[in-house]
């Protein structure tokens, strides 16, 4: 469903930021 999709994005964005946060 679209909502599973969003949510899915919202996580690997979080990731994203996360290990960007993390590598600085």
């Amino acid at each position: 469903s679209v909502i599973v999709m969003k949510k899915k994005k919202k996580r690997m964005l979080a990731m994203d930021m996360w290990k960007k946060i993390q590598s600085n």
